[in-house]
């Protein structure tokens, strides 16, 4: 008998908070400019996510310290990272 290894993820982020997190960091790298939620929000409807989904992961992101809300603006927020995704 040969014993299966059986791998799990231990991330503590979902694919969409993930996918977030690398929308993130190429805005980082291209622009260097806090980023706006409505762009966020086009770039997930971009990768078939939904917009509440999308919202629900920003906050569960700036919950657990990823993202910081920098300020926001008669309807408009934008964000920034601190911390990186790998």
């Amino acid at each position: 008998m040969s014993a299966k290894t059986v791998y799990e993820n231990y991330s503590e982020l979902t694919d969409a908070q993930t996918s977030v997190m690398r929308f993130f960091g190429k805005w980082v790298e291209n622009n260097k400019t806090p980023l706006p939620h409505k762009d966020i929000l086009l770039e997930m409807e971009k990768r078939n996510i939904k917009s509440s989904t999308a919202v629900y992961s920003i906050n569960v992101l700036i919950r657990k310290g990823y993202i910081r809300r920098v300020y926001t603006t008669s309807n408009k927020s934008f964000y920034v990272m601190l911390r990186k995704v790998v």
